[in-house]
């Protein structure tokens, strides 16, 4: 089975197109495309009206398709590092995708929303402050709820449409789930006709030591936070980082059987390893009560510390393989997930069809590579944690 194909366009867009469903696959139902526009070098208002200009764009992309008769959604997706659009329709209507870069091409005449959006996406709250140490208070990484909800009060639909005026001009990325060779080509037409302004390469950040915060959670209640550095999504060092974490967290990991069990120290627990386009982070965020929350401080820094100074059993380490795994085969199975997973990587320079890959590379993370992780984590160097043997 070919895999995704990628085309570079003579206006500065990008296209890539899923690989196609296995022959033994039931014929999909729906099929989707995905609009992303870079934020990289927009600028801080700019990122700051990202998801509203994203709301602004999937309704009025909506009321185009609406007019031209075709059956589509659209609806707004914006991350870290792009901001756009997804439109889903019935399989057999696909050939309303070849829409997409008209309607868009559109959207400076339309008019910003009269109102903003009361469900309009935010930063997950809890990260907000160690984003902030991590990459930086300058660095569009550590906008958070407060500094967007002070932004949304402060500025009017206008300027809000002001602000976010200049991403309809750089060049997006569009991916396209299982469609004829005819739409791919109305596509590839439609953008090619238009001349973009390119956004500037990634450029990866330097990793940080960790930080660590504890916050009122309400009376008598406090979150344990504590954040270290983590890898661009390009960097292959990532598989790792997953899989120490998924170790670390998640229900039976290490830190739920030492601050859970037996002690019952926190009411909620997470952990993760998350990856954008020029840098990443890892975090753990444990929810107590204010009079143990120096225990939970200190067995969570005991339980890392631990993981990074023995190579993991086989026996813990193989489970979290297995929920990653799976993880990763659920978010690719609707057309929704395939496209949108497939413009973040290209966004952020990884090729796509390491996206398929996934499984393979968390099944080959070794117990001294989950070691190696979190002795990275727990005191990075100048330079991006490898696997042994790998190159600068």
């Amino acid at each position: 089975m070919t895999g995704p194909r990628r085309i570079a366009l003579p206006g500065g867009a990008v296209l890539v197109t899923a690989a196609p469903p296995a022959a033994e696959a039931p014929p999909p139902l729906v099929a989707a495309a995905t609009l992303a526009v870079p934020l990289a070098g927009a600028g801080r208002a700019a990122a700051l009206a990202a998801p509203l200009a994203a709301f602004g764009w999937a309704r009025s992309v909506t009321a185009l398709a609406r007019r031209a008769g075709a059956a589509v959604r659209a609806e707004p997706v914006t991350t870290a590092d792009f901001t756009g659009l997804t439109l889903e329709t019935p399989a057999e209507e696909a050939r309303a995708l070849g829409r997409l870069a008209d309607w868009f091409a559109e959207l400076p005449h339309h008019p910003p929303p009269s109102a903003v959006p009361a469900g309009a996406p935010t930063a997950e709250h809890h990260s907000d402050p160690l984003r902030r140490a991590l990459f930086g208070s300058g660095h569009r990484y550590a906008i958070g709820h407060d500094e967007r909800s002070e932004y949304l009060a402060s500025r009017s639909p206008e300027g809000i449409h002001a602000d976010a005026a200049g991403l309809l001009g750089r060049a997006p990325v569009v991916a396209l789930s299982h469609a004829a060779p005819a739409t791919v080509d109305a596509l590839a037409a439609a953008l090619s006709a238009a001349v973009f302004r390119p956004a500037p390469a990634t450029v990866p950040l330097p990793a940080r030591p960790p930080v660590s915060r504890t916050l009122p959670a309400g009376p008598g209640r406090a979150w344990y936070l504590l954040g270290t550095a983590g890898v661009p999504l390009a960097s292959p060092a990532k598989y790792a980082l997953h899989v120490a974490w998924a170790v670390a967290g998640g229900r039976g990991g290490l830190l739920d059987r030492s601050l859970r069990r037996g002690r019952a120290l926190t009411y909620s627990l997470a952990a993760f390893s998350r990856e954008f386009a020029e840098g990443g982070y890892c975090m753990c965020a444990a929810a107590c009560e204010e009079r143990v929350a120096a225990e939970v401080a200190e067995r969570v820094r005991a339980v890392l510390q631990g993981l990074a100074e023995e190579a993991i059993a086989p026996g813990l380490l193989e489970p979290a393989k297995e929920q990653l795994i799976v993880r990763g085969h659920q978010a690719l199975e609707t057309a929704r997930g395939t496209t949108e997973r497939l413009v973040g990587y290209e966004v952020a320079g990884v090729p796509a069809a390491t996206a398929a890959d996934y499984a393979a590379h968390i099944a080959r993370v070794t117990p001294g590579q989950v070691r190696d992780a979190f002795r990275w984590c727990l005191d990075p160097p100048g330079h991006p944690y490898r696997r042994k043997g790998e190159a600068p």
